[in-house]
């Protein structure tokens, strides 16, 4: 039986809607008495934490995946394994992992665990778990940031709204992409860069939808035309048909340069806003992070 410290992100969904106590009730009680430390810390004293922690025990972080994320990115520094509860909106990098999409489901399958060593990208020198999207990402993003703390149905609700709007009516991002020893021009709504492919069928929010352990970057290009297109292809997304739409166009790839014409761009990585410098220089990282899974065999590490 494996005891943990839990360091968990106090402004993440489920944590908002949690008393402290509840939270490390709730927690006790699920990984079975192998709580050894919990803190619910404000995200900027989280990773302060973090880098102070002297690893006495296995780690576990709760949070959504851009808390999961600035986390991973000072484990890998340090070669440490961690683990995962899930507790924001998306949780995409736990569902990938095989990680339940609920932290009382997750923990209560972690007093057991193994280690994964799993893909991670880079970009400009950040490094991503899930993926970046660029065009009209951003204002997705913002839009997702407005409604956080409506219930579910409100949220996906006015998501699915701005996707729609914006597929059929915002301007096209143009950039020069190169990789492979050969550029060339592209003009569209969306461009998403995941840490490998999707496979063929799946939605990005199906708990299979792809393996961290292939060493690509996937690269969509997405450019519907107006009202039609964007119904269609939303529909298709929904179903997991979407990378069959003729809107979408899909390349694989272990190393992607965008340039444009602009000096600087905002960009989605792993669901938050940055700013970032052109030109954005984009790696595959095959194996570079250690993860602890729930297993039904004990920790050797």
């Amino acid at each position: 039986m494996i005891s943990y410290a839990v360091f968990i992100n106090k402004k993440a969904g489920t944590a908002l809607k949690l008393e402290e106590d509840v939270l490390r009730q709730k927690l006790q009680d699920a990984l079975q008495g192998g709580l050894k430390s919990l803190h619910v810390l404000e995200p900027d004293e989280l990773q302060r934490a973090l880098r102070q922690y002297n690893r006495s025990n296995p780690v576990l972080i709760g949070g959504g995946d851009g808390t999961i994320a600035s986390a991973a990115a000072h484990f890998r520094k340090t070669s440490t394994p961690f683990g995962i509860l899930p507790m924001g909106t998306m949780n995409l990098f736990a569902r990938y992992l095989g990680i339940a999409n609920d932290f009382e489901a997750a923990a209560r399958l972690y007093p057991f665990a193994s280690l994964q060593k799993v893909d991670t990208g880079n970009i400009n020198g950040q490094m991503f778990l899930c993926n970046v999207m660029l065009g009209i990402a951003p204002e997705l993003a913002r839009v997702r940031e407005e409604n956080r703390g409506h219930t579910k149905i409100h949220h996906w609700l006015h998501w699915g709204h701005a996707v729609f709007k914006k597929l059929a009516t915002a301007r096209s991002t143009r950039l020069i992409l190169t990789h492979k020893g050969s550029s060339k021009p592209w003009r569209g709504k969306a461009l998403v860069i995941a840490n490998n492919s999707y496979k063929p069928g799946s939605s990005p929010l199906d708990a299979d939808a792809k393996t961290l352990q292939q060493g690509e970057l996937g690269v969509y290009l997405v450019n519907p035309h107006g009202a039609l297109e964007s119904v269609g292809l939303i529909t298709k997304l929904m179903s997991g048909q979407w990378q069959d739409d003729k809107t979408v166009e899909h390349f694989e790839t272990k190393a992607l340069v965008l340039e444009s014409s602009n000096r600087e761009t905002q960009i989605v990585v792993d669901g938050e806003l940055r700013r970032m410098k052109y030109p954005l220089i984009v790696l595959a990282d095959p194996q570079s992070l250690n993860v602890l899974v729930p297993s039904h065999q004990p920790l050797l590490i």
